[in-house]
């Protein structure tokens, strides 16, 4: 295998959160075993000095948000679009000759990412499950009318953009990642009118509307593995979602790494919990005399 590739980005907000997840990927992979790309989507200059410096075998490359529409730039959580990443994976898999890694800059690595790479090599994609949801669910209706989304993937469990890998030497998935890259930059689509976050996903809507027809009609395996939102069996392999201030010092990062691990752990124990109750619990229908 050709040296696969992990993209990344953040804003100055989210700047903490990629240090974090570049020290994790320090400690978890071999030496020069990945190519780390990370995009700069508005970092102070002070921060832009420490990733050079402290990072240097990443590049550090600049997004220029004036050369797309206005809805791709940060905005406040509840209607930003992330329509950006999409853009950013299919500008990396133009030029890549191994899988490629997208990671939001909220992650840590735990463990080597070489079966996640594998997976992209024999299957073509490493789509994760992103909780218990339904497409349907967290995508406005708008959304999936405008894509043609057929009924079956409506009802389709949602998958996670944070964690989104693929071969660029697959033709249906270079395909995939056009089609996503080219519908969230179609404001309409991506980010409808009145649609947020709190029954919406923008980036990863459109990629779940996108992803299961070509999966069925390539005869893409898509994985079993789930990130840690609803899960009581996430990936060993990150974590997700471990957002950093950006005035946190590197030398906190152990007690960091404490912190979420027990976090998580004590999530996955609850999930697991209910799921036991659940399957536990007396069924609720009559049985006729």
């Amino acid at each position: 295998m050709s040296i696969p590739v992990v993209i990344s980005a953040a804003s100055a907000g989210y700047f903490r959160s990629l240090v974090q997840l570049a020290l994790s990927l320090e400690r978890t992979q071999p030496r020069r075993a990945v190519r780390c790309i990370a995009y700069d989507l508005g970092f102070e200059p002070a921060q832009r000095r420490l990733f050079k410096r402290r990072f240097a075998a990443w590049e550090l490359r600049p997004f220029d948000f004036t050369r797309y529409p206005p809805h791709l730039r940060i905005r406040e959580r509840l209607v930003n679009t992330n329509a950006w990443k999409p853009v950013l994976i299919h500008e990396v898999l133009g030029t890549a000759q191994a899988p490629v890694l997208w990671l939001d800059s909220a992650s840590v690595v735990l463990e080597s990412l070489l079966p996640v790479f594998l997976h992209v090599e024999r299957t073509g994609l490493y789509t994760p499950f992103g909780g218990a949801s339904s497409v349907a669910e967290l995508t406005d209706r708008a959304t999936l009318d405008a894509l043609g989304t057929p009924a079956w993937v409506r009802a389709e469990r949602q998958r996670a953009s944070g964690v989104f890998g693929a071969d660029p030497q697959s033709a249906p998935v270079r395909e995939l990642v056009t089609a996503w890259a080219r519908a969230c930059l179609d404001e309409d689509i991506v980010v409808p009118d009145g649609a947020d976050h709190r029954a919406h996903r923008f980036d990863q809507s459109v990629l779940n509307a996108l992803l299961y027809p070509v999966a069925a009609r390539d005869g893409i395996t898509l994985t079993d593995d789930e990130i840690d939102v609803s899960s009581a069996r996430p990936s060993p392999l990150y974590r997700t979602r471990n957002k950093v201030r950006p005035w946190v010092p590197l030398a906190a990062d152990p007690l960091l790494r404490a912190y979420f691990a027990s976090y998580r752990a004590i999530d996955v124990a609850l999930h697991r919990l209910r799921q036991r109750s659940r399957a536990a619990a007396p069924s609720s229908g009559r049985v006729s005399p």
